[in-house]
């Protein structure tokens, strides 16, 4: 009686939940004791509660939350890619991509094929040990080597592996489901069909999803909850469309992941909330019934341990040549080699996907999959350890600027521009998967009388960014000091922008004294930019870089007006001009093809006539004089309905205040200049 009691209790879904929840708590808990990553604790604690172990979860018992979390896991490897460090080192990393692809691909074929597997069992095994998981990439931020190159191209390179990744897995999945079911079609027809239908999943995901996002989040989505819903929605239609071509979920799921990126800041809101609801639940579920799959008596047996080291040693071949050959092209140090190495070796998120894959298809055996699973756990050791190692041989970067769109602080005051600005400081956001963070300082001795008008402003602010499709949270921060608060924000938050919004004439105060603007931008240890917005619609973007009349700061003031003016370009569909005395821009700095040129003389006026009613004017605030009177407040003034940002680099924005140079014939005459 008392075990049919407890063999019915073990099989209720309740305590199935009970297990589920112990193992999330207490496996990652323990595993990090170790020093080892905590999804290691999850995979252990299937094998040890599940049906090879004690028991307490019975088999097929998370198959439906597995299969879930399977979907969430290569949504977020997606999501969490650094598209921008893609684009910022493309080529180099494109070419390490597919090496440290092309390397383990083909030594685990030639190792699988030796093992005994079908080619096309041997040709997904290749795909498995191709990818990477950067599961350490935490570990090298806290070391301060976020920016470097080598790591950078390692993280670029995830784009590729992962893809190349998936996308033989769907090939494999294709033609081992038709020869599963017996269909008499031709491999030639089964590509066709696998090519066209990942044309559709591709240009679903891509192209038309984060278009529909946008537009959704402009509008119904406005609301936080519903985002998050449609987030879901849109994960589970990828993974539908998926199979409607015959193709696997998780690919589509993946893809869901990358066309959605910029959509879903890593440091945003959403993210928290979809990473909540993914990472508690049913990611680690999976992870459980991964581990539960482990068979301890077929683990351990010579022949698993054998094929295993086989495995772990096409692995670690392939992606230490990869490294080693790149290293060596790109001019990397030996402990740069190392990292890169030690950060591709992990496998976790595609590799576990496909093993599972590779399991449902009947290409895997047993003995196989447990195998695999024993590269895994020490591919997480390896990487854990080696990361940590090699950290220690590279100095980190002294300068490190970040995407000046990740993180925008936008310091808000009751304006007819607030709406602008923060569609602006939202466009600049989206160009880098970025977030915005509207600020308002109250002094402390105003509090009470303040607060309700700042908390009021703030909710507006949020309104308006989240009709320009962009995540942003505001802050209300306490400080007797306007500018210095501001600055406190931007450190706490980790800003890499500050854009100011400034839409009233200046006084002859701040034009003999400087204005809020000036103490906030020459006290900003990040980018800045103060933005002047007309009534009149943007309808073009010019950029007037101006030239160098031997300004210290001129070359930084221009990168960040190109990089402003080129996200904005991109963002908002709008034309992009540059009007500039020069034939191009200083140093190595480049805009996109196709920009139209226009070679004016150098002058205030000269740029004016050029200028049209709806322009946005982008300039760099190096060509700016500022003295008793402003070169930017004269370029507002001198045509109607345009609008003005000027763009400067760390500490460097000063609008108004004077600066007068060794030559008395002219204060700053830069090319703006009278």
């Amino acid at each position: 009686m008392i075990e049919e009691l407890l063999h019915e209790a073990v099989n209720r879904a309740e305590w199935q939940l009970i297990i589920l929840a112990m193992i999330i708590i207490l496996g990652p808990l323990i595993a990090e004791r170790f020093k080892l990553p905590g999804m290691i604790g999850l995979v252990l604690g299937g094998l040890v509660l599940g049906p090879f172990g004690v028991g307490a979860l019975t088999e097929g018992s998370l198959d439906a939350l597995g299969g879930i979390g399977l979907l969430f896991l290569m949504f977020m490897a997606g999501v969490e890619l650094d598209l921008n460090l893609f684009q910022r080192y493309r080529s180099v990393a494109i070419a390490f991509g597919l090496i440290t692809f092309a390397l383990p691909f083909l030594f685990s074929i030639g190792a699988s094929l030796a093992l005994g597997l079908s080619l096309i069992g041997a040709i997904l095994m290749g795909s498995v040990w191709a990818s990477h998981t950067l599961v350490a990439y935490g570990d090298v931020r806290q070391a301060g080597l976020a920016s470097n190159k080598a790591v950078a191209v390692t993280v670029g390179a995830t784009v590729i592996t992962d893809t190349l990744a998936l996308i033989v897995l769907a090939v494999v999945s294709a033609i081992a489901g038709g020869a599963e079911s017996g269909s008499d079609v031709s491999p030639m027809l089964i590509v066709i069909k696998l090519v066209l239908g990942l044309g559709v999943l591709v240009g679903y995901c891509l192209f038309l999803l984060p278009k529909i996002g946008r537009w959704f989040f402009a509008g119904l989505g406005q609301d936080r909850l519903l985002r998050f819903v449609f987030i879901i929605g849109a994960l589970s239609s990828a993974g539908f469309l998926s199979a409607l071509v015959g193709i696997e979920g998780l690919v589509g799921a993946f893809f869901a992941g990358l066309g959605l990126n910029r959509l879903i800041p890593n440091n945003g809101q959403l993210m928290e909330r979809v990473e909540f609801f993914s990472a508690s639940l049913f990611v680690p579920a999976f992870l459980i019934s991964v581990g539960m799959l482990i068979n301890p008596r077929v683990l351990f047996l010579p022949k698993t341990m054998a094929i295993a080291a086989v495995f772990l040693l096409a692995l670690a071949a392939g992606k230490y040549l990869a490294a080693w050959s790149a290293g060596r092209r790109y001019k990397f140090s030996s402990g740069e080699i190392g990292l890169m190495f030690s950060l591709t070796i992990a496998q976790a998120a595609a590799t576990l996907a496909s093993t599972m894959v590779g399991l449902k298809l009947g290409l895997f055996g047993e003995q196989i999959v447990n195998a695999v699973l024993l590269v895994v756990l020490v591919s997480l050791i390896l990487t854990s350890v080696g990361v940590k190692v090699f950290s220690k041989r590279i100095e980190p970067e002294t300068l490190t600027l970040k995407p000046i769109g990740r993180s925008v602080i936008v310091p808000v005051e009751e304006s007819a521009s607030l709406q602008q600005l923060i569609a602006t400081a939202g466009s600049l956001a989206l160009a880098d998967a970025g977030i915005v963070t509207p600020v308002a300082v109250v002094p402390e001795h105003l509090i009470e009388k303040v607060r309700p008008k700042a908390e009021k402003l703030l909710e507006k602010a949020e309104q308006f960014a989240a009709a320009a499709a962009t995540d942003a949270e505001g802050v209300l921060r306490i400080d007797d000091s306007l500018h210095q608060g501001i600055i406190r924000e931007l450190n706490q938050r980790e800003g890499s922008l500050i854009l100011i919004g400034w839409d009233h004439h200046m006084d002859a105060g701040e034009l003999l004294f400087g204005s809020l603007i000036d103490q906030i931008g020459s006290r900003s240890p990040v980018p800045s930019a103060a933005a002047n917005f007309s009534e009149h619609a943007t309808e073009r973007i010019v950029l007037a870089p101006g030239v160098n009349l031997n300004n210290s700061g001129y070359f930084v003031d221009v990168s960040v007006a190109v990089d402003i003016a080129v996200r904005l370009k991109n963002m908002q569909s709008l034309p992009l001009v540059t009007i500039s005395p020069e034939s191009k821009l200083p140093g190595d700095l480049k805009l996109p093809d196709g920009i139209e040129w226009i070679q004016i003389d150098p002058g205030l006026d000269a740029i004016a006539a050029q200028l049209h009613p709806g322009d946005l004017v982008v300039v760099p605030g190096a060509n700016l004089r500022r003295a008793f009177g402003s070169d930017a407040q004269k370029l507002v003034d001198a045509i109607a309905d345009i609008s003005l940002i000027v763009a400067a680099g760390p500490y460097r924005l000063n609008l108004t205040s004077v600066e007068f140079s060794p030559d008395n014939s002219s204060f700053l005459p830069m090319s703006m200049g009278a």
